[in-house]
C-alpha cells in the first residue's frame, strides 16, 4: 500500500516514553489535512443514486435460481467490505455475489465508483458467496480479500498493491468447503499474524424433509439431516447446523485448532463472529451469534492459546434468534459494550404476529444462558460481569435486524446506531408457523415463495447519553424501506465522517454520504511493526474535551460487514485530541497527545510494553462473612391458578433482620426461609464471622411458612429480642395456617419459643411489617402489610395494625384507630417515620399498582394523607422504601424503589400501565387482563396463545394471530365488562427520591440511568463514603416474570453516592466494589465486626448472601439500643448537617442492625439524639472519631 499521501508520527520521546504529535515544516511528519467538503452540511445522510455513484449492483430474488431455497436463510444475500486496496487513499467496496459474480467498485472521489472486478482478478466463478473479508493476510501493506462460499471452496485473493489479484487460499490452507457464512479474522494469540474464526450456518435442502423419513441416513442426507432420540426411544429426523472452525495462522499456514483452543464442537447456526476485549486485557475475546435456539457464546481468552466460554459467568441472559452485534463503548466510560440484536418486533402488530405460540419452546428462557427475543445491550463495568440495558437505552426492539453498527455518526463524541432490516419473506408468520410437516418434500423457501416479502424500515439511533437513545431514522435521512442486509461504514469523500454504504435484496446497493455536521473530527490508521500490519485488534483510547472514546479495529462487525481499517473521531465543540492511547496487539502502549482536528493521522507501532495499571481501589470490597449462607427455593406453579399472572408471587423473599439475639453486645442475623424450609439464625462470633443455630424453631408447620418480613424486637418487654415473621406466599388458599404470621419470644439466650396467642386475626399473605411505638406508650406495636390474596391476584387482604399491651399480646385496632389501611392494595414496604417533623412517628407504604401512601399520626389515630402530600399520582410497581435528610434541610426525604425502566413495560401520566381483573370473557371466573398504550390505542400486553388458554372462548372469536394482533383491547374485552372489573394503573416505574418540603409534602426525583437497569427491592441510606452526604444501595433484579417475559436481570446492585441537595451519583461497579448477578432482595446495612465501617448485607432469593465491606472507612458509627424511631443528626462545625431514622422494618422485607452511619467529622461537631418517647441527648463528637457505642 502506498503511504505516501499520508504521514507517519511514532517520534520517540524518551524523557516522556510518549509518542508526541509534533508540528514541524519537514514535509515527513506533517499530517494530511481532511478534504474540504464540497457539498452543504444539511444535517442528514444525503442518499447517493447508483447513476451517480456508479454502484450499480443489485442482488434479485429470482424465483428460477437453483439457489432459491438460500433465501430463507442469512445467505440470502452477499456481504460488503470497505477498504483501500489499490493504495490511493481511498476507501473502496467488494461486494460478495451470492448467485452472481463477486464486485469491486474503486473509488475515484466525490462519490464515484468504477467497477473493477473482472480486471482485478475477484469476480469468481460465480459460485454462492456469502461474505468477502478485507485483511492483509501477507503484513505486506495492502488489503487481501477472503471470501466466504456456500458449498464450495473458500477463495483468497492477494492484492500486489494496486488492485490486482491472484487467488490462493489452497497455499495457505483456507480452501475450506463448508456452509460458510463470514470470516472473522484476528490476531488472537497475538504473534504478529491474522488468525481466522470460520463462521458457518447449515446446509439447506432443496427438497426439504424426506418422505417417509428414513431409518438410516445416505451420505448426502448427512448433509443436511441428524437422527436425534426422540420419544419412547425412537428416533426422529432433524436439521443439522454446522460448527465453526478456529484456524490458527501458523507462519502463512493456517491449522484447525478448534477443539484444541476450547472451542465448542457444537454444531450452531452461526450469524456473526465479533473479536472484542471485553475485559481490556490485551487478549480478543469473540463472540459467536447463533440463530434459532442454538446458545450464543462468549469465549474469553485464556492467553495461552484456548479459550473458555464464559457466556453464563459474564452475561445475564442473551439475544435468541441472534443475527449480528457490533462493540463500542456507548457510555464513554472506557470498557467496551456490545450489541447483539435479535428479531424482536417494534409495534405492537409485529410482536403478536411473530411470537406466536412460544410456549413449546420456552425451555430456552430457563436453560443457561438464558435466551429472549429481544436485543441484548451489554454494559461493561470493569467487572466480572456485565450489565445490560436494551429497554433501558430504547433499543431492545428493532424488527428483524442484520447489520448493527455503531459509530459517532454526528461527530459529537458518543457513538450511533444503525440498523438493517426487513427479510425475503416474513418467516416467522405465526399463521403460518415453521415446522417440520410444511417442509416435507418441499425445500424451507417453497412454502412462502408467493407471500409477500417483510420489507421493513432501517433505524438510527442518536446517543443522547445517559444510556438513552433516540430514534432519528427519518430525521437523519436513513429510514429506508425494504430488505437491507449487511451495511459498511466508510469516509467515501475523505471528509472525517463515517459514510455508510447498505447492501439491499431487490433493489440497488445503496450509499449515504454523511452530512449530518461539520464537526472537527480527526482520522486515525495505523501501520503494524511487531503487531499485524493494519493494527487489526488494537484499541485506540482518545481523550477528547476530557472525556474518552474509545475505537477498536476489526475487520468484520455488524452481518457479513467489513468497514475500513480507518479509527474516526468526532471532537464535539474541542478542536483536538487531547491524548491518543493506542494498545497494540504486539502488548505495546503508545501515546500520542495534541493531534489537531480536521487531520488524518497514520500512526507507526511504538511505544513500551503494557504494564498492569494500578487498580485504583473501590470504595467495597466483597467480604466472606455471609458466605455460607444460602437461601433455597422449590419449585412452585404459580400460572396453574392464575395463567395470566404478570409475575410469579411464590419467590418474592428472602427477609433478613440484624439484631443482637443472645445479648453478647454484637449483631445476629436471620434470614427467612422460602416454603419448605425453615428460616434460619446465624449467631455472630464476635468477629464478624458466623455459624448457624440449627434446630431453632422446633414447629415443623412453620417449614411450610413462605417468610416475608422478618422483625427482631423487644416484644414482650423483657429485655431481649423477640423475632417476628410475616408469613406470605401462595402455596396454599386464602386462610390456610402456614399464611399465618408468626412470633417467637427470646429466652435471653437466643433461644426461641413461639407465641400461639400473640397475634390476633384470621391468615393472610403477608408482605411488609415494621415495629414502633406508634401511641408512645412505651412498647413496639406493629404494622402488617397485607400483599395478596393467593389465587387472587391483584385482590389484596387488606393491612393491618397491631397495638402491644406491652407483655407482647397485640390486639387488631386498625377498624378503631387505622380504617382505611383494612383498604389498602397490595403493600410491598412499609416504613414508620416522622414525615411531617412534629415528633409522632408516621407511616408510609409502598404498593404494587399504586401510589407511595402515607398515614399521618395524628394523636395516636392514623389518617390517610397520600392526596395531600401529592402522592396520590404516583402510581407505581413500588417495592420499597427507606429515609434520610438527602438534602441536608433537617427533614426526612425517602427513597422508594420501583421496577425501573429497562422492561418491556412503559408507563406515564397519559399512557400508563393498565391491569384489569374480573370475569372478561363472561365464564364467570375472574381473569387478568394487562394492557398498555402504543400511541393513543390500548392494546393487550398478552399474545392470542396465552389469552386464549387461559380464555379459550378468545379462540373462536379470533381464528388467527392476524386478527388478534390488530384488534384492540375493547375489540377483544367488552367495554361493559372491562368497566365491570378491577381497573388498576401505574404511572411511573422508575426509582427514585420523595423530597419533603417539611410539611410532609413531596416531589418526586427520579435517580439515575443506573438505578433503572433493573428492578429495585431492598435499599438502605447511610454515610458510605465519608464525604458528609447521606448514600444509597439498591438491590436489583427480578428474576421470577412470566416466561415470556423472561427475566429482568439486567442490574449488579448499585451503590449511589450522595451529592447533598437531594440528587446522587450512580457509582460503577468497579468505583463501588459491589458487583451482584443474583435476584437480590432485601438489603440491610450492619457493622458486625465493630470496626465503625458500614457493611451492605444481601439476601438474594434461591441463592447466598453476599455481603460486601466499606474500605477507605471516613464513617462514623453509632451504635444503640435498639430502639425504633430514634433520629440522630449529625451538626458538623461547617457544612451541612445528616439526618437520619432507625427503622425496625424498612426497604424491602430489611431490617438493618441498630447502627447508624454518618460521616467521620473533620471538626469538633455534635451529635443530637431524639428517642422515641421524645427525650434528645446531645454529645459532643471529636475530628476523627469512626465509632459511638450508646448504652
Amino acid at each position: 500500500m502506498t503511504q505516501a499521501r499520508f504521514i507517519t508520527l511514532a517520534l520517540i520521546c524518551p524523557a516522556l516514553g510518549t509518542c508526541l504529535a509534533l508540528s514541524s515544516p519537514n514535509e515527513a511528519v506533517q499530517p494530511s489535512a481532511l478534504e474540504v467538503p464540497k457539498v452543504t452540511k444539511t444535517g442528514n445522510f444525503t442518499l447517493i443514486p447508483a447513476s451517480k455513484s456508479g454502484v450499480n449492483l443489485t442482488y434479485p430474488i429470482d424465483l428460477e435460481s437453483p439457489h432459491s431455497h438460500l433465501y430463507v436463510s442469512g445467505f440470502a444475500c452477499g456481504g460488503v467490505a470497505a477498504g483501500d486496496l489499490d493504495g490511493d487513499g481511498r476507501p473502496d467496496l467488494v461486494f460478495a455475489g451470492a448467485g452472481q459474480k463477486n464486485c469491486l467498485f474503486l473509488n475515484r472521489g466525490e462519490f464515484r465508483f468504477v467497477e473493477q472486478a473482472e480486471v482485478a482478478g475477484i469476480a469468481g466463478d460465480g459460485n454462492w458467496s456469502s461474505s468477502v473479508t478485507l485483511v492483509d493476510i501477507e503484513n505486506d501493506g495492502d488489503l487481501d480479500v477472503y471470501v466466504t462460499r456456500y458449498d464450495a471452496l473458500n477463495r483468497l485473493y492477494l492484492n500486489d498493491g494496486k488492485a490486482r489479484f491472484t487467488e490462493a487460499a489452497g497455499k495457505f490452507g483456507l480452501d475450506l468447503v463448508d456452509a460458510s457464512l463470514a470470516s472473522a479474522f484476528c490476531d488472537y494469540d497475538c504473534d504478529g499474524d491474522l488468525d481466522l474464526y470460520l463462521l458457518n450456518n447449515r446446509y439447506y435442502a432443496p427438497k426439504g424433509f424426506p418422505s417417509p423419513e428414513p431409518e438410516t441416513l445416505s451420505a448426502e442426507q448427512k448433509k443436511y439431516f441428524q437422527l436425534v432420540p426422540g420419544p419412547g426411544g425412537r428416533k426422529t429426523l432433524n436439521i443439522v447446523p454446522r460448527r465453526d472452525r478456529l484456524l490458527r495462522n501458523d507462519a502463512g499456514k493456517f491449522t484447525e485448532v478448534s477443539v484444541a483452543a476450547g472451542i465448542t464442537d457444537d454444531p450452531r447456526h452461526g450469524l456473526a463472529a465479533t473479536w472484542w476485549d471485553y475485559n481490556k486485557d490485551g487478549w480478543p475475546d469473540l463472540y459467536v451469534s447463533n440463530d434459532f435456539d442454538d446458545p450464543d457464546s462468549l469465549y474469553h481468552n485464556n492467553g495461552d492459546g484456548t479459550f473458555t466460554d464464559v457466556t453464563s459467568a459474564v452475561l445475564p441472559h442473551t439475544a435468541w434468534f441472534s443475527m449480528g452485534a457490533d462493540s463500542a463503548d456507548i457510555n464513554n466510560d472506557g470498557w467496551p459494550d456490545f450489541l447483539a440484536a435479535d428479531m424482536s418486533g417494534t409495534t405492537h402488530y409485529k410482536d403478536k404476529t411473530t411470537m406466536g405460540a412460544m410456549g413449546a419452546r420456552l425451555w430456552v428462557t430457563q436453560a443457561e444462558p438464558r435466551q429472549y427475543m429481544r436485543n441484548a445491550l451489554y454494559l461493561g463495568t470493569g467487572t466480572s460481569r456485565m450489565m445490560e440495558a436494551a429497554y433501558l437505552a430504547g433499543v431492545a426492539d428493532s424488527d428483524w435486524t442484520w447489520a448493527v453498527k455503531f459509530s459517532d455518526f454526528d461527530g459529537d463524541g458518543r457513538d450511533d446506531l444503525f440498523l438493517t432490516n426487513g427479510m425475503t419473506r416474513n418467516f416467522n408468520n405465526s399463521d403460518l408457523p415453521f415446522t417440520k410437516k410444511l417442509f416435507t418434500g418441499k425445500s424451507e423457501w417453497d412454502p412462502y415463495e408467493d407471500t409477500p416479502p417483510r420489507k421493513e424500515r432501517n433505524l438510527a439511533f442518536h446517543n443522547e447519553g445517559s444510556l438513552r437513545f433516540r430514534n432519528v431514522s427519518e430525521k437523519w435521512g436513513l429510514a429506508h424501506e425494504g430488505m437491507s442486509f449487511a451495511a459498511a461504514t466508510a469516509d467515501f469523500d475523505l471528509d472525517g465522517d463515517p459514510d455508510l454504504a447498505v447492501v439491499h435484496m431487490d433493489e440497488p446497493v445503496t450509499l449515504y454520504r454523511n452530512d449530518l455536521s461539520k464537526t472537527p473530527r480527526v482520522s486515525v490508521s495505523l501501520v503494524g511493526k511487531k503487531s499485524n500490519r493494519f493494527g487489526i485488534g488494537a484499541r485506540l483510547d482518545a481523550k477528547v474535551g476530557g472525556a474518552w472514546q474509545q475505537r477498536w479495529l476489526r475487520p468484520l462487525s455488524g452481518f457479513k460487514s467489513g468497514d475500513e481499517p480507518v479509527a474516526h473521531f468526532g471532537l464535539g465543540s474541542a478542536r483536538e485530541i487531547e491524548k491518543l492511547v493506542i494498545s497494540w496487539p504486539s502488548g505495546l502502549r503508545q501515546v500520542v497527545e495534541n493531534l489537531a482536528g480536521g487531520k488524518k493521522y497514520v500512526l507507526e507501532e511504538a511505544g513500551e510494553p503494557t504494564t498492569s495499571a494500578a487498580v485504583r481501589p473501590s470504595l467495597f470490597r466483597e467480604a466472606k462473612s455471609l458466605a455460607k449462607v444460602r437461601h433455597r427455593e422449590q419449585e412452585f406453579d404459580d400460572f396453574q391458578f392464575q395463567p395470566l399472572l404478570p409475575n410469579q408471587l411464590s419467590r418474592l423473599g428472602p427477609g433478613s433482620a440484624w439484631g443482637d439475639i443472645d445479648g453478647d453486645g454484637d449483631e445476629d442475623f436471620f434470614l427467612g426461609g422460602a416454603c419448605g424450609f425453615f428460616g434460619q439464625l446465624h449467631i455472630n462470633q464476635g468477629d464478624g464471622k458466623f455459624q448457624e443455630r440449627l434446630g431453632w424453631c422446633g414447629e415443623a408447620v412453620d417449614r411450610g411458612c413462605e417468610d416475608m418480613a422478618a422483625l427482631l424486637f423487644d416484644a414482650d418487654g423483657d429485655g431481649d429480642l423477640d423475632l417476628f415473621v410475616a408469613s406470605g406466599g401462595v402455596e396454599a388458599p386464602p386462610g390456610h395456617p402456614i399464611h399465618a404470621d408468626r412470633l417467637y419470644l427470646n429466652d435471653g439466650a437466643g433461644n426461641f419459643a413461639k407465641s400461639h396467642r400473640a397475634l390476633p386475626g384470621q391468615p393472610f399473605s403477608s408482605g411488609p411489617a415494621g415495629a414502633a411505638d406508634f401511641d408512645r406508650d412505651g412498647d413496639l406495636d406493629l404494622f402488617v402489610g397485607g400483599r395478596v390474596v393467593p389465587g387472587q391476584y391483584p385482590t389484596s387482604p387488606g393491612s393491618r395494625l397491631l397495638r402491644n399491651d406491652g407483655s407482647g399480646q397485640f390486639e387488631d385496632v386498625t377498624a378503631t384507630i387505622a380504617p382505611s389501611l383494612a383498604k389498602t392494595g397490595m403493600v410491598t414496604g412499609a416504613l414508620w417515620s416522622d414525615a411531617d417533623g412534629d415528633g409522632d412517628l408516621d407511616l408510609l407504604l409502598t404498593q404494587e399498582w399504586g401510589p407511595v401512601s402515607l398515614f399521618l399520626n395524628m394523636d395516636g389515630a392514623l389518617q390517610e394523607r397520600t392526596a395531600e402530600a401529592g402522592l396520590d399520582q404516583l402510581t407505581g410497581w413500588w417495592n420499597g422504601l427507606t429515609g434520610g435528610d438527602f438534602d441536608g434541610d433537617g427533614d426526612i426525604d425517602y427513597a422508594v424503589s420501583n421496577f425501573g425502566l429497562n422492561t418491556k413495560y412503559h408507563a406515564s401520566s397519559k399512557h400508563p400501565a393498565l391491569l384489569y381483573y374480573g370475569d372478561l370473557d363472561g365464564s364467570g371466573k375472574k381473569r387478568i387482563v394487562e394492557a398498555e398504550f402504543e400511541g393513543a390505542i390500548c392494546y393487550p400486553i398478552r399474545g392470542k396463545s396465552c389469552s386464549t388458554h387461559a380464555m379459550p372462548s378468545l379462540d373462536r372469536k379470533f381464528g388467527s394471530y392476524k386478527q388478534f394482533a390488530l384488534a384492540e383491547l375493547e375489540d377483544i374485552y367488552p367495554s361493559e365488562r372491562l368497566k365491570k372489573a378491577t381497573r388498576l394503573d401505574a404511572r411511573v416505574l422508575e426509582s427514585g427520591i420523595l423530597l419533603n418540603d417539611g410539611q410532609a409534602r413531596f416531589t418526586f426525583r427520579p435517580l439515575p440511568s443506573l438505578a433503572q437497569i433493573a428492578p429495585a427491592f431492598g435499599l438502605v441510606a447511610c454515610e458510605l463514603n465519608g464525604d458528609g452526604h447521606l448514600d444509597l444501595a439498591l438491590a436489583q433484579n427480578f428474576f421470577t416474570p412470566q416466561p415470556e417475559t423472561g427475566r429482568m436481570d439486567g442490574g449488579l446492585s448499585l451503590v449511589l453516592t450522595g451529592n447533598g441537595d437531594g440528587t446522587f451519583q450512580a457509582l460503577p461497579p468497579r468505583e463501588s466494589g459491589v458487583s451482584l448477578f443474583g435476584d437480590a432482595a432485601s438489603l440491610s446495612v450492619v457493622d458486625s465486626d465493630w470496626d465503625g465501617r458500614p457493611e451492605l448485607a444481601f439476601a438474594v432469593n434461591a441463592a447466598n448472601a453476599r455481603s460486601y465491606t466499606q474500605e477507605p472507612g471516613g464513617t462514623l458509627a453509632v451504635r444503640f439500643p435498639m430502639r425504633p424511631g430514634t433520629r440522630m443528626t449529625l451538626k458538623p462545625a461547617r457544612g451541612k448537617t445528616q439526618t437520619l431514622e432507625y427503622y425496625a422494618g424498612s426497604g424491602y422485607l430489611s431490617q438493618s442492625a441498630p447502627v447508624l452511619f454518618f460521616a467521620s467529622p473533620r471538626e469538633n461537631a455534635v451529635l443530637e439524639i431524639r428517642w422515641p418517647d421524645g427525650e434528645k441527648k446531645s454529645y459532643t463528637v471529636r475530628p476523627g472519631t469512626t465509632r459511638i457505642p450508646l448504652k
